[in-house]
């Protein structure tokens, strides 16, 4: 399955002929949603601010 997997991705990410399409996702960080970002930062050692930077941030696969 994960051999499975790879190849699709694979495949998906280095097709150049394919069009990608811009998903946007909402994201909400903490209290009831998050209840442990706090600890994350901490296991880290960056700040709560730094986590969500850094989950936050656009991801371009391969380039």
């Amino acid at each position: 399955m994960i051999d499975e997997l790879k190849e699709y991705l694979a495949s998906v990410v280095l097709n150049e002929d394919r069009k990608g399409r811009l998903v946007r996702i909402p994201v909400v960080y903490g209290g009831d949603f998050g209840p442990d970002l706090e600890k994350v930062a901490k296991y880290h050692r960056l700040t709560v601010e730094e986590v969500i930077a850094l989950h936050s941030k656009k991801y371009i696969p391969f380039i």
